[in-house]
């Protein structure tokens, strides 16, 4: 494993995941249930999602390398695009909508399903597809990115709504925009160069 790279992910993960409206569902429904299981259901939710992303990624290895220096380059361009474009209230809006499907009883199965539908096609989900289809290193990848959303889940559950106080989401989901960005025109240089 390489700890250089795993850690990377994290920090790549991590600020992305903030502004998320899965992060959002975890503070509401950590503010209106107990928070350990609200923590355990979201962290397993996305902690399966990050394998279900490296999974992808290392398919997309399969292709020519130029044909993923262009998914690449495209699909960190629409991620970034989605953070620093759509309203960070369209984010908390849905967050909140998704925490009222709650039940007192079965708090952790809630929080994993409510975690684990709303993370499909997320800006995170797509970001650790190309970090495995670019690095080729899986347990890498994983291992940062699982950390980096466990990380976020955790946050959530203890102190998300004193985050959100002091740290506004809009300059969260503007830098990880930013990230992406950088990202995104990092592949499309090695895509035109390749």
């Amino acid at each position: 494993m390489d700890v250089l790279l795993a850690l990377g992910c994290f920090g790549l993960v991590l600020p992305a995941e903030l502004p998320d409206k899965t992060f959002i569902a975890e503070v509401v429904m950590a503010t209106r249930n107990r928070g350990f299981p609200v923590w355990v259901g979201g962290a397993l939710a996305l902690s399966l999602h990050a394998a279900i992303a490296v999974g992808a990624g290392h398919l997309i290895t399969l292709l020519p390398a130029r044909t993923v220096d262009i998914v690449v380059a495209a699909a960190l361009a629409g991620g970034a695009g989605w953070l620093l474009f759509v309203p960070e209230r369209h984010e908390e809006e849905r967050g909140e909508a998704l925490a009222e499907k709650r039940s007192w009883h079965h708090v952790a199965a809630m929080a994993f399903g409510i975690v684990f539908l709303a993370e499909w096609g997320d800006p995170t989900q797509i970001l650790m597809v190309d970090l495995e289809a670019r690095y080729r290193q899986p347990l890498s990848v994983f291992v940062g990115s699982a950390l980096a959303l466990v990380t976020v889940t955790a946050i959530a559950v203890t102190a998300g709504r004193n985050v959100i106080r002091y740290i506004p989401l809009l300059w969260v989901r503007r830098v990880a925009g930013l990230l992406l960005a950088g990202l995104a025109v990092v592949s499309a240089v090695a895509a035109a160069g390749g």
